[in-house]
């Protein structure tokens, strides 16, 4: 995530909207649909799998 936020944020298009809101999406305004088909599931699948295998373990 770190590595793919850290090459939209440069490479991202200056308009919003369009194909790019798909994978650009951290870039783009919060009312872009684009962004949200995206962000949605990706917090979605997240909070499946923390519901269902709960926090990481500490110990190692």
């Amino acid at each position: 995530m770190t590595v793919h936020g850290g090459a939209v944020y440069p490479g991202g298009p200056r308009a919003p909207g369009g194909a790019a809101a798909l994978w650009a999406w951290p870039m783009q305004p919060g009312p872009q649909a684009g962004a949200w088909v995206v962000a949605s599931p990706a917090y979605g699948v997240g909070a499946a799998l923390f519901a269902v295998r709960g926090p990481r373990s500490e110990r190692g």
